[in-house]
């Protein structure tokens, strides 16, 4: 995971307001200890060194245009959760309605 917070919040205070699906992260980094917020690259470079996984092997999956605009420019095949249905194009690779829909993209 890697998540834009707020001013001054931490990654123990990301971790603290997901409990329920920690189980999931093999790594979670906030844009406060990475030092940029996306779409800057440098968080999602630091999450493939941390994940040991190269860029095009990397589904990122977001709900804002930070996530998409970030992970195209890291070389990550990006993925828009839309779970308004509104038509939404931010160069996203391939568009999902729920978090289930990845099971079909990989």
């Amino acid at each position: 995971m890697l998540s834009n917070t707020a001013y001054g919040a931490d990654k123990e205070y990301l971790i603290g307001s997901t409990p329920q699906i920690n189980q999931y992260y093999d790594v979670c980094l906030a844009s406060t200890e990475v030092g940029f917020r996306k779409p800057h690259t440098a968080g999602f470079l630091q999450l493939l060194q941390a994940l040991q996984v190269q860029a095009g092997d990397c589904l990122f999956v977001g709900d804002e245009p930070v996530d998409v605009i970030g992970a195209n420019k890291a070389g990550m095949i990006s993925v828009l959760i839309n779970r308004s249905g509104e038509k939404r194009d931010y160069g996203q690779k391939y568009t999902i309605s729920s978090l289930q829909d990845i099971l079909k993209l990989v």
